[in-house]
């Protein structure tokens, strides 16, 4: 085994004998977004919940979801559709970038951590300094927002609150 001194990218441009301007966004303020359903009984799968909107420039920190418990083997992916441009409204960028079949069965009072639970290449933990539209594996940012959506991927069984909070920077 051998010992290691690594620095971040950060630590790196900062002592760099030319130094290089860090990305702006690692030392800002958070915001939060929250968005909230109220689901049904018996909601098959497929079905959608349009829950916030971000700014397709935004740097995610952080995304959690808390439920009441819906039952059964209720679940649902949480990911990423467009919001904004007219030819693409509704239209599915990544459906689980930041969660794969999360559970709604039991009640989740404290909001549970999902922003790289789906572990997929576009929405990994290496990513979190990348902006949106580089997550949602864009070439170029279209600009305006995406909504983060999510869709069942087994029956809700009981209604109840869905809620996902994304902390972002922009």
């Amino acid at each position: 085994m051998a010992t290691e001194a690594l620095k971040s990218d950060v630590i790196t441009n900062v002592v760099a004998s030319t130094q290089t301007l860090n990305n702006p966004r690692s030392d800002c303020k958070q915001k939060l977004a929250r968005g909230i359903v109220e689901t049904t009984t018996a909601v098959t799968t497929g079905s959608t919940y349009r829950l916030l909107r971000l700014p397709s420039n935004a740097y995610v920190g952080s995304v959690k979801y808390r439920t009441d418990a819906m039952g059964g083997a209720s679940a649902a992916d949480i990911g990423l559709y467009y919001a904004s441009n007219t030819a693409t409204i509704g239209t599915v960028l990544d459906a689980d970038c930041f969660g794969s079949a999360v559970s709604l069965v039991s009640a989740l009072i404290v909001g549970t951590e999902i922003t790289n639970e789906a572990g997929t290449a576009a929405c990994g933990i290496e990513d979190l300094n990348t902006a949106l539209w580089q997550m949602a594996g864009l070439t170029a940012d279209p600009g305006g927002y995406f909504e983060v959506v999510a869709t069942t991927t087994a029956t809700i069984t009981a209604g109840g609150t869905l809620v996902v909070e994304v902390e972002y920077q922009v």
